[in-house]
């Protein structure tokens, strides 16, 4: 049984189509997670479907920095509005990118069961990075 995680994100808003590692990881999940997700989703299922949902926040984001400046970058008079928004949407990507970042140093921990603190749980801790190293030298 497919969990479509991705579904519950911003791509299902998006014409954009969903990255083909969500698609792959949800026919993984399928395979392996069978009927059990129904009720009670597993951990892997909640870590995948939180790294999309962030990566789908980039990709929106982006898209909205590329239509402002398509948008009002060409028209006559138009700058400070296009300057405005690309100021107001890139403040929104840089904290979406951040967010992946954190999500995805969340879902490293709980995958490899780091022995951190929750606040620990971040590229930029050094203590995270040496739990990391330790647990999964490659």
């Amino acid at each position: 049984m497919k969990t479509r995680f991705y579904e519950r994100t911003a791509y299902k808003l998006s014409e954009q189509p969903v990255p083909n590692c969500f698609l792959r990881l949800d026919d993984h999940f399928a395979e392996r997670l069978g009927v059990i997700q129904s009720n009670h989703p597993h951990a892997s299922v909640i870590i995948a479907e939180s790294v999309c949902a962030r990566m789908a926040d980039v990709e929106m984001y982006a898209f909205l920095i590329e239509d402002a400046r398509k948008r009002h970058g060409l028209e006559k008079g138009n700058d400070v509005k296009a300057a405005i928004l690309t100021r107001s949407f890139f403040v929104g990507y840089l904290g979406a990118t951040r967010a992946l970042l954190d999500s995805a140093a969340v879902g490293l921990s709980i995958l490899y069961t780091l022995p951190i603190q929750p606040s620990e749980r971040s590229f930029g801790h050094g203590t995270f990075w040496h739990q990391l190293v330790t647990a999964v030298p490659n």
